[in-house]
C-alpha cells in the first residue's frame, strides 16, 4: 500500500495553483435542513465540541462515529468510542449514536460506516458529515462515491498545527498549512485515479 506523506515537500505555488488546490481540498456546504445522519470522520483530534454543536442543532439525526486507533497506534481506545463517550458526556442521547471502530482510513470510515447504517436499516437521504475543514474535500468525494444519490452537507472545524490555524483563506501563508493542504490535494488526486473516490 502506498503511504502518501502528510507533510510533503511543497513546490512553488502560483495564485492559480492556490485557487485550484483550495477548491479541491476544502468542501463547504452548510445546511439548515435536518439531515438523517451525522457522519463523524474519526481523527486524532482532541476537541469534538463542533460535533456536539451539530448534534444539538439537528436533534432528530442519528450520529455515526467512526475510527479505529488511526495514527495513534499506541492508543488503547478507538476513535469511534472516544467520540461517542464525549458526545454522551456533553448530554447527547446515547440512543442516537451508532459506533464504527474498525476503520483505519477515510475510505474504511465510509465503507464500514455504511455497513453499520444498513445493519440498522437506516437509509439516509441527507447526510451531514463532520471533519477537519482541510480534510473535507476528500471526505465529500468518498461519501459521494458510495452515496451518489444522497444529499451531502458538512459541518467542519479549522485545525491548528504548531499554533498555526489552517483555514480556507490563509492556509497558503505558512508552512504547516501548505504542507497539510498540499498533502490532501495529492491524496485526492491519487485516490481519484484509483477509483476509490468520486472525481
Amino acid at each position: 500500500m502506498i503511504r502518501l506523506p502528510r507533510t510533503p515537500e511543497v513546490p512553488n505555488l502560483e495564485p492559480h495553483h492556490i485557487e485550484n488546490i483550495t477548491k479541491t481540498v476544502f468542501y463547504s456546504n452548510p445546511t439548515d435542513t435536518d439531515p438523517d445522519v451525522i457522519f463523524v470522520f474519526g481523527s486524532p483530534a482532541r476537541n469534538w465540541d463542533f460535533v456536539v454543536e451539530a448534534a444539538k442543532k439537528f436533534p432528530k439525526a442519528y450520529i455515526l462515529t467512526t475510527g479505529d486507533r488511526g495514527l495513534e497506534e499506541n492508543s488503547v481506545r478507538f476513535q469511534g468510542i472516544v467520540i461517542q463517550d464525549y458526545l454522551i458526556e456533553k448530554g447527547i442521547d446515547p440512543k442516537r449514536i451508532l459506533v464504527e471502530c474498525s476503520s483505519t482510513n477515510t475510505l474504511e470510515n465510509v465503507l464500514n460506516g455504511l455497513k453499520i447504517l444498513r445493519q440498522n436499516a437506516i437509509r439516509p437521504k441527507h447526510v451531514l458529515f463532520c471533519s477537519k475543514h482541510h480534510h473535507s474535500g476528500r471526505c465529500f468525494r468518498t461519501l459521494k462515491k458510495y452515496l451518489p444519490d444522497v444529499q451531502i452537507s458538512n459541518w467542519w472545524q479549522e485545525s491548528s498545527y504548531d499554533g498555526k490555524k489552517i483555514t480556507k483563506d490563509r492556509w497558503h501563508t505558512h508552512l504547516q498549512g501548505k504542507q497539510r493542504v498540499y498533502g490532501e490535494y495529492l491524496r485526492i488526486q491519487h485516490y481519484t485515479k484509483k477509483g476509490d473516490i468520486s472525481a
